[in-house]
């Protein structure tokens, strides 16, 4: 992947969750990329933190930057969202209660802060251009992605959680070759990989 092209080695990963288990970040964060890393709950976020302190800036010279955003990305609208977050803390599968999920039972409801994708990309200086966003955003992964790319955002790598979508996987593939020029690269589980074109 870094040898293919030159640039902007940052990632952006919705869903961090624990930035290392359910993450696609930790790997590029040790190579010494900057990272923004989002996750609506708090107490995986700081998981995420103390993952990474010894991977972060090696050499303190300040050169990567790891920011944290504790936050769940929308489509539009800022405000308060409804989260449930799952009984199974390995499998860390919390999802937003109004996207259809089925629940299982026993999911604590918590309240968490929502930003909206335009808002996000604004408060944190996002590039058009960067290396690779991530989303994993259980249930709503395809309209973030989808959000992102029609604001203009284009990374060179993408990889997009597909599980509880509302688009079917298929036809999110036709719609970023089609649409926005990505190639559909791999599909390792439930991940569908993008390489823009």
């Amino acid at each position: 992947m870094m040898e293919k092209r030159d640039f902007n080695k940052l990632v952006i990963d919705v869903g961090a969750n624990d930035g290392i288990l359910s993450s696609n970040s930790f790997n590029f964060i040790e190579l010494g990329w900057n990272a923004t890393l989002i996750e609506p709950i708090t107490s995986q976020l700081n998981i995420a933190k103390i993952n990474h302190e010894n991977i972060i800036d090696p050499y303190n010279d300040g050169s990567q930057k790891i920011i944290y955003v504790p936050a769940a990305l929308t489509e539009e609208t800022d405000g308060d969202i409804e989260m449930a977050m799952g009984r199974d803390s390995v499998q860390m599968e919390n999802f937003r209660i109004n996207t259809g999920i089925r629940r299982h039972g026993g999911e604590k409801v918590v309240v968490v802060n929502g930003i909206s994708v335009g808002n996000f990309v604004k408060a944190h200086n996002i590039p058009k251009k960067f290396a690779l966003l991530s989303v994993d955003t259980e249930g709503t992964s395809d309209k973030i992605l989808l959000k992102f790319l029609t604001l203009g955002y284009r990374p060179s790598f993408i990889i997009c959680e597909i599980i509880h979508n509302r688009i079917p996987a298929k036809r999110l593939v036709r719609i970023l070759e089609s649409k926005f020029s990505y190639k559909l690269l791999s599909q390792m589980g439930w991940n569908l990989i993008f390489e823009e074109k």
